[in-house]
């Protein structure tokens, strides 16, 4: 099979699964198999240290960590902002090597509230595959960047002071194992597979 044939299944199975929350145990390994077979076929040497690859808006299409859909952003920030119930809509990251930025970001409902959970983090190329990442900070903020971080907070239950907070994850690693113009996948430290998929958006973290 050709690699754009492999990427093809690949994507349109990782997207059919909603981020894995809707994915079988059939489905999952399948997705296994065709990213190890799409992995083989990695056309970027040194996918770590290109960043006209890297930078930008991601979107996440499957992931085998074991998210719910339904989280706190407490479990969402290393445990640095409230137990406050939300509801995951999307996850993406958003990668900006001049700045070594690498911020992870959850959109995220709560009731009728939309609004937008950031992990701050700072990379740099290990060697050709891997990227070092220490984690920094953690912030929640509305997704509608007119409205008032106070009435943001107290649709929440919280405080605004509460919903930006410094963190210490330093030694985390992972693996840019695929990468081109439209597809990355990682493999993490703790073994987990990510697929994602370059977004049409600008970034909205930096």
């Amino acid at each position: 099979m050709q690699l754009a044939e492999l990427k093809s299944r690949l994507i349109d199975l990782a997207a059919a699964t909603d981020m894995r929350f809707e994915a079988t145990k059939d489905e999952e390994a399948a997705i296994q198999d065709l990213a190890g077979e799409v992995e083989k076929l990695n056309p970027t040497p040194d996918p770590a240290k290109r960043a006209d690859l890297l930078d930008g808006r991601w979107r996440l299409l499957y992931s085998s960590f074991r998210l719910t859909r339904e989280a706190s952003l407490a479990r969402l920030s290393f445990g640095k902002l409230p137990a406050v119930t939300v509801r995951v809509e999307g996850i993406f990251q958003e990668v900006r090597t001049a700045g070594g930025d690498y911020n992870n970001l959850v959109h995220f409902s709560h009731g009728d509230l939309k609004g937008v959970q950031v992990t701050r983090g700072r990379f740099s190329p290990a060697d050709g595959t891997r990227l070092s990442v220490a984690f920094h900070g953690a912030d929640a903020r509305p997704e509608d960047r007119g409205m008032p971080m106070p009435r943001f907070a107290a649709a929440l239950g919280t405080s605004p002071d509460r919903l930006d907070a410094p963190l210490e994850a330093p030694g985390l690693w992972s693996d840019v194992v695929y990468l081109d113009d439209r597809l990355r996948l990682m493999r993490g430290a703790y073994k987990n597979l990510y697929v994602l998929v370059r977004d049409a958006a600008a970034p909205v973290s930096f």
